[in-house]
């Protein structure tokens, strides 16, 4: 497997709402994983109430649900604050559950996806045309500058890639990158095919 992404500029104002679901989808994923008991309830109710899908923790179905987010994310928070440098994630993780459940309870609509998604997409318009780009082989994805290998992620490395109509949003680490289709030398779909079969792929 070789695909080439040639990194160009992206139109943040299109491209946002397509991070803001990315990053939705990303977290129900990681929600569903955490928690499968509680989304198991969830999507009961949901299919009760004759709904498709069940809404991710950023969108609050219910006040029960909210007050479920907001102790879980307690949980996770106050036992992170005795060593928050060890356990950053946890607490950033603790943190999020609990400021969307206590929106949820307080009836306050919640905009944290777009708010990091613009983060996500803060300077991607600034893009030096042609310098960057972004080689996945049969055993990672290498971020290279001028051709000449910087980073190399192997795909045990890769948490998910999430597919959106115009874009791919890849997390790894701490960090999130945003590949869009129409820098790829190749077919979209032969990359999307190839590269769900590496790695934990959502398509949108």
């Amino acid at each position: 497997m070789n695909y080439i992404f040639n990194l160009a500029p992206v139109d943040v104002n299109a491209m946002q709402e397509q991070a803001a679901m990315a990053l939705e989808a990303r977290t129900e994923m990681l929600s569903r994983e955490k928690y499968p008991k509680m989304w198991e309830k969830t999507d009961k109710a949901n299919a009760k109430k004759g709904n498709k899908k069940a809404k991710v923790p950023g969108r609050i179905v219910s006040r029960p649900m909210s007050w479920l987010c907001l102790i879980a994310g307690a949980f996770i928070f106050i036992p992170a604050m005795q060593d928050p440098i060890n356990m950053v994630i946890p607490l950033a993780a603790g943190a999020f559950a609990m400021v969307i459940g206590l929106r949820g309870v307080r009836g306050e609509p919640s905009d944290n996806f777009h708010k990091s998604a613009k983060n996500l997409l803060r300077g991607k318009d600034k893009m030096p045309e042609g310098k960057y780009s972004v080689v996945f082989s049969d055993t990672g994805m290498a971020v290279c500058d001028e051709g000449k290998e910087q980073n190399f992620v192997p795909f045990d490395q890769i948490e998910r890639i999430v597919e959106t109509q115009d874009a791919y949003f890849v997390f790894f680490g701490s960090r999130a990158m945003v590949l869009q289709k129409a820098d790829l030398e190749g077919d979209s779909f032969d990359f999307s095919v190839e590269i769900s079969d590496k790695t934990s792929f959502i398509r949108i």
